[in-house]
């Protein structure tokens, strides 16, 4: 299995994840047998199977207790099989048909542990486009799993806010450079919502 794709679900309604499951259903020229793709749900339910008829990719719901996004985030670390992880947020987006395809073809370098690339950042309505690595964000990147695990970087599971900016300091300090890659393509891959609730 070459990625890991992680959904993480609090107390959202399926009608803010639904349009995210929907764009993922319209991605092109993807081997959904090199995809895992995961809805863990921190605390709360699974949704009822019959939502993702129809999807071309099966998706595999977890239930784990409580314990806030950091927690969630590192049950991913630990069960991860693949090579590379990627985080989404239940209401984000990818923004076109070809995002994941642009992800997947370059997973198979090994020159890198981190991947980053452009992303769209919706804040209740207003479009900006984040062209920078953004250090302190980790929607716009995808990690290798080993180097996650060999070197024991987790989540602040204390934090309820700023954890990912705390991870991704950690990762800073630690990893060599030369082995961070940006994912060239011709548009921005992903779309991260701002909106009121989330």
């Amino acid at each position: 299995m070459l990625l890991d794709l992680f959904i993480t679900h609090w107390t959202e309604p399926w009608k803010v994840g639904k349009k995210a499951f929907e764009m993922l259903s319209l991605q092109r020229a993807v081997d959904w047998s090199q995809i895992r793709i995961t809805l863990v749900h921190d605390g709360t339910e699974a949704f009822p199977e019959k939502y993702f008829s129809g999807m071309p990719f099966k998706v595999n719901q977890v239930s784990i207790p409580h314990g806030g996004i950091a927690k969630a985030r590192n049950w991913c670390i630990d069960h991860s099989e693949s090579e590379w992880i990627k985080w989404c947020d239940f209401d984000d987006l990818f923004a076109g048909a070809l995002s994941l395809s642009q992800i997947m073809n370059v997973l198979d370098n090994n020159k890198y542990d981190l991947l980053w690339f452009e992303l769209l950042f919706d804040d209740h309505g207003k479009i900006h486009n984040r062209t920078n690595r953004d250090p302190v964000f980790i929607h716009n990147k995808v990690f290798r799993r080993n180097f996650l695990q060999k070197k024991g970087i987790r989540f602040q599971e204390n934090l309820t806010w700023c954890e990912d900016s705390a991870f991704m300091a950690v990762i800073e300090l630690d990893i060599d450079h030369l082995r961070i890659g940006k994912i060239r393509g011709t548009m921005p891959i992903y779309i991260y919502i701002v909106r009121d609730g989330s």
